[in-house]
C-alpha cells in the first residue's frame, strides 16, 4: 500500500465515521435507559438500514 492507497482508505474512513455519528445522533434520544416495552418506529428503522437521509 502506498501513501496514495492510505490516504484514500482514510478518507474513506472518515466519510463512514460522519455517517455512523449522523446515525448514532438520531438514534441515540430513542435509546431507553431504563427497561422499556416497545420502540419508536424511527429508531427501528435507523437499526434496520442506518438511512441518514430518511
Amino acid at each position: 500500500m502506498n501513501l496514495a492507497d492510505a490516504l484514500a482508505t482514510f478518507d474513506k474512513v472518515a466519510m463512514n465515521l460522519e455517517k455512523l455519528e449522523v446515525v448514532w445522533n438520531r438514534a441515540q434520544p430513542h435509546i431507553p435507559t431504563e427497561p422499556s416495552f416497545g420502540t419508536v418506529p424511527e429508531y427501528l428503522t435507523l437499526a434496520a438500514n442506518g438511512n441518514p437521509s430518511a
